[in-house]
Parts: structure tokens; sequence; C-alpha cells
């Protein structure tokens, strides 16, 4: 893939909305929702969350691995939110 991912946020209020929803949606899960916004081969990224960055840090590194291996298995995080 050629493309830079801005570190600009896109559509706060949308994501900010969409998080309330997840909230109602998913009441006992935590979350993260990641969008992208591709224009002209550049990628603009936006993220919210319910939980703590350190804990999100982790989580989205242990999924990064599984999308590299192509492992589909769910792993258990064991680290507290």
């Amino acid at each position: 893939m050629n493309s830079k991912v801005k570190a600009k946020k896109i559509n706060d209020n949308k994501m900010l909305e969409l998080a309330g929803r997840l909230k109602t949606e998913l009441p006992d899960c935590g979350f993260a929702l990641l969008a992208f916004d591709i224009e002209n081969g550049e990628t603009c990224s936006n993220y919210v969350s319910n939980l703590t960055d350190e804990f999100m840090i982790k989580a989205l590194e242990v999924q990064l691995n599984i999308l590299k291996s192509r492992n589909n298995i769910p792993l258990v995080l064991e680290v507290k939110p």
C-alpha cells in the first residue's frame, strides 16, 4: 500500500456520535473505532475508544500481530482496562 497516513482527525462529531451508539449497543464491552478517509492517495484517520490509551496500544498490537500472521483466532488480552 503506497498511501501515507496523516495525523489529521476526520469528522470528530460523527465519531463521538458513533462511539455513543457503540456504548449503547455493546454496554458491557470495550471498543475502538478506526475510521479512514482516503483522498488523492493519502489517508486521514480518526480513532475513538472507551478504554485507556495504554490498554488500546496493547490490544491493537495484539490485533496487528494477528492480522500480520493472517491468524483469525481471537486471542485473550490479559491486561485490565
